[in-house]
């Protein structure tokens, strides 16, 4: 049973660590997407 506890306990880390991973890669994606955002904006304006 105490083993078992402990698998149980590895399992929610690994969890845990691969959504912060995930959170952590989506907010570095969000920030290029915003920046590319705000270039097309810029370039954009300049053509018009």
């Amino acid at each position: 049973m105490g083993s078992r506890i402990k698998n149980i306990g590895r399992h929610k880390e690994n969890i845990t660590g691969h959504t912060s991973t995930m959170a952590t890669l989506l907010m570095m994606v969000q920030e290029k997407i915003s920046v590319i955002l705000s270039l097309v904006m810029r370039t954009s304006r300049q053509r018009y």
